[in-house]
C-alpha cells in the first residue's frame, strides 16, 4: 500500500483492513521504497488525493513497467495524471472518485476519511455476509466510542499537549491512527509524538518517561478487547503524568475507521495548544522546494525495460542464472519472429481477447475488433480457442464483419468442438450426468462445494472469485480424480480450471486452421495468454511462434511474452496484432526490443 504524507495513512489504513478482512499480510511504504526498491511479486495499490503528486506518479510508472500484479490506485479526481498512466498501462486499475466533500486543506483531513471509507467499503462487499456500514458517521462514532464526545477529546487533547511530549500507546486496531497522529502532529508542526503500542512500548520505550516525566503526557488508545492490558499498563506508569484513555468497541474495522476521526479531534486540541490550525498551518519556501524536488529516478532505457521485463515472465532471476544465455535466447526468439513467413493466426479467447472487465459486456473491445478485422479483411486465415460454448460465438459476430466469418475457425470447448464462425448454430453441449463419479467427488471438496461447478460432456469448469484460490482448487481436483479413477488432463484459465472430458485440444484448432487454409503449421502464429504447465494455453504455446501476453513459460525458446513493459492482457495482444503487416503472400511479425508499445 502506497503514499505520501497524509496518503500514507490511507496506505496504513488499507494495508490494516488487507491484513484484517483477507488474512494476507500487508504493509504501507513510500513512493520512494518502490522506486528504489528491489523488484518483487507483490500486489501494489496506490493512494493519492488528486492523483497529482509526482512521486507516487513515479512510483505507479515503476510498479507498472515491474508489472507488479495486481497494480491499482484511487484517487478522488475523476480525471488526474494517475488516470492517464491507467490508459497507458492498462492492465492496472485506476479508480477514481469524485466528490466537492472531499476538497481538503494542507493536511488531507476530507480525503482520510473519504479513501478510508471507500477501502472500507471495498473490502466488505468482497467479503461474504458482511454487515453494513452505520449510516452515518455520527452514528458510527456513538456505537464504537466509548463515551463519545468530540468537544471533550479536543478539549483534554488541548490540556495534555501544552508545552508536553505526548506518549501515544495503542492496541493494533488502532495502528493507522497512530500514523495518523504522528503524520500531522510532525507536518503541522503541533508538538512531540513518540507512538508504540502497548506492548513495545514495555521494551524499552517507557525510558523517556523516566527522564521527562513533568513534560510528558499520555494517549491511550484502547481497543481489540484488551481492556485488561491497558489497565495494567497505566497503572504501572508513574500516576503523577496526565493521561487520556479512549476505549473503543465493536468489529475491529469499524474501530480502525473511527479511530481516525478521534485522531483528527486530538489534533485539533493539539492545534488549540500550540496556535496552530491544523488544516492550514502553512508551507516554508524550503518546504516547496523540498516538494518540487520529486523523486529524480534514473529511468532505464525501454529495451532495458522490455528485456528485464521478458525475463521476469520467463520466471528468470537475473541474479542467479545465466543471464548471458538468456539473454540470446531473448534475442533470438525475436529475430525469429521477425524472420518468420506467418500464414494463419490462431488465439485464445479469455484472458487474450477479452478479460474480467469484459465480463458483462458482448463483443470485444473496439482496438480488438479493428485488428481482428484488418487481418482478415488482408486474408488472414484465423482460429480463435475458448473455453467457453455458444458465448463465445455470439461475441465474436457481434465484433467482427459479416462478410469475414466464413474465415474464422472457433474451437470450442477448448477445441472439443471447433465449427466456422459463419455456423450460427453454436454448439451447447449438454449437461453431465449428476451422478457422474467425478462430478459427485468435486462437490464433496471443502472448498469446490462452495465454487460454481458448470459440467458438460466435453469439460467440468470450476469457477472462484479469487486468483489465489487456484491451488487449493487443483489440489482438490486433483483428489477428485483420483478418488474417481479418472486420468484427465486440468487446464488453469484466466476465469476457471477445466477439467478436460474429451481430451481435447487446442492443437487440433491449428490442425483443423491448416486444412482450411492449406498451410503449413509451422507458420501459424499463436497468441495466448497462459504459457505455464498447467495453463490452458501451454500447449498452444509450445512454439517458437507462441507468444503469451501474461504468463510465459518456462522454456527459453517457446511461449514468450515479448510485449513491452508493463503491457500485458488485452493490450499486449493489440499490440501484437498491431505489429503484423502483411507482405506479398504472407504475414511478417515488426516486433523489436525497444518497443515501448500503446501510450494512450
Amino acid at each position: 500500500m502506497v503514499g505520501s504524507g497524509g496518503s500514507y495513512s490511507v496506505a496504513s489504513f488499507a494495508a490494516q483492513m488487507h491484513e484484517l478482512m483477507e488474512g494476507e499480510a500487508a504493509k504501507a511504504v513510500t513512493p520512494l521504497e518502490i522506486i528504489s526498491g528491489p523488484t518483487t511479486n507483490a500486489g501494489i495499490a496506490c493512494f493519492s488525493a488528486s492523483g497529482r503528486n509526482r512521486d507516487i506518479g513515479v512510483a505507479f510508472k515503476v510498479a507498472a513497467q515491474r508489472e507488479f500484479i495486481p497494480l491499482s490506485a484511487l484517487v478522488l479526481r475523476d480525471e488526474s495524471p494517475l488516470h492517464s498512466l491507467g490508459r497507458r498501462f492498462q492492465y492496472a486499475d485506476v479508480v477514481g472518485f469524485q466528490s466537492d466533500s472531499f476538497k481538503d486543506g494542507f493536511l488531507a483531513v476530507a480525503s482520510l476519511v473519504a479513501s478510508s471509507v471507500l477501502i472500507l467499503r471495498a473490502y466488505l462487499a468482497a467479503a461474504p455476509d458482511s454487515e453494513e456500514l452505520p449510516s452515518s458517521l455520527e452514528e458510527l462514532m456513538h456505537q464504537t466510542v466509548c463515551g463519545w464526545s468530540a468537544e471533550d477529546i479536543a478539549s483534554q487533547a488541548n490540556d495534555l499537549c501544552l508545552n508536553r511530549t505526548v506518549s501515544l500507546l495503542f492496541t493494533n486496531s488502532l495502528r493507522a491512527t497512530s500514523v495518523d497522529l504522528e503524520s500531522r502532529f510532525v507536518e503541522a508542526g503541533l508538538g512531540n509524538l513518540h507512538a508504540a503500542d502497548l506492548r513495545n512500548f514495555g521494551h524499552g520505550r517507557h525510558f523517556w518517561m523516566h527522564k521527562h516525566k513533568a513534560s510528558t503526557s499520555i494517549v491511550c488508545l484502547v481497543g481489540d478487547g484488551m481492556e485488561q492490558l491497558a489497565r495494567k499498563s497505566l497503572e504501572a506508569l508513574p500516576q503523577e503524568i496526565p493521561r487520556l484513555r479512549i476505549d473503543f468497541r465493536g468489529p475491529k474495522h469499524l474501530q480502525a475507521i473511527a479511530g481516525l476521526v478521534v485522531g483528527l479531534h486530538l489534533s485539533l486540541g493539539a492545534g488549540d495548544a500550540s496556535n496552530t490550525d491544523p488544516a492550514k498551518p502553512g508551507v516554508p519556501e524550503f518546504g516547496r522546494r523540498l516538494y518540487r524536488i520529486g523523486p529524480m529516478h534514473p529511468a532505464g532505457s525501454q529495451k532495458e525495460l522490455n528485456l528485464n521485463a521478458a525475463l521476469a515472465r520467463k520466471g528468470v532471476n537475473t541474479l542467479g542464472a545465466d543471464t548471458e544465455a538468456w539473454f540470446e535466447h531473448y534475442s533470438n526468439s525475436i529475430n525469429f519472429l521477425r524472420d518468420a513467413s506467418i500464414q494463419g493466426l490462431v488465439m485464445d479467447y479469455d484472458g487474450t481477447l477479452s478479460d474480467d472487465r469484459d465480463r458483462f459486456k458482448v463483443g470485444l473491445r473496439p482496438k480488438v475488433s479493428e485488428e481482428l478485422n484488418r487481418l482478415l479483411e488482408g486474408g488472414l486465415p484465423v482460429g480463435i480457442a475458448t473455453g467457453r460454448g455458444p458465448s463465445a460465438g455470439v461475441s465474436l459476430r457481434s465484433s467482427i464483419k459479416r462478410e469475414l466469418w466464413g474465415r474464422v475457425l472457433v474451437g470450442y470447448y477448448n477445441g472439443g468442438i471447433i465449427s466456422s464462425l459463419r455456423d450460427e448454430r453454436d454448439p451447447l453441449l449438454g449437461e453431465l450426468d449428476t451422478l457422474d463419479p467425478l462430478l459427485e467427488e468435486l462437490r464433496k471438496g471443502a472448498f469446490l462445494s462452495s465454487c460454481e461447478i458448470r459440467a458438460n460432456t466435453k469439460q467440468i469448469s470450476v469457477k472462484f472469485s479469487r486468483r489465489r484460490d487456484v491451488s487449493r482448487a487443483l489440489s482438490e481436483i486433483s483428489e477428485a480424480l483420483r478418488i474417481s479413477g479418472y486420468d484427465k488432463r486440468v487446464v488453469i484459465s484466466s476465469h476457471s480450471v477445466d477439467v478436460l472430458l474429451g481430451g481435447q485440444s487446442k492443437l487440433t484448432l491449428v490442425e483443423e486452421l491448416c486444412n482450411y487454409a492449406g498451410i503449413d503449421s509451422s507458420t501459424v502464429l499463436r497468441i495466448g495468454d497462459r504459457a505455464d504447465p498447467v495453463g490452458n494455453d501451454f500447449q498452444l504455446l509450445k512454439h517458437p511462434l507462441g507468444l503469451s501476453v501474461d504468463q510465459a513459460s518456462g522454456d527459453p525458446k517457446t511461449g514468450w511474452a515479448l510485449a513491452p513493459a508493463g503491457i500485458r492482457g488485452v493490450q499486449a495482444t493489440v499490440f501484437y496484432l498491431e505489429r503484423l503487416a502483411k507482405l506479398e503472400e504472407t504475414w511478417a511479425m515488426m516486433i523489436t526490443p525497444s518497443d515501448r508499445g500503446l501510450t494512450n
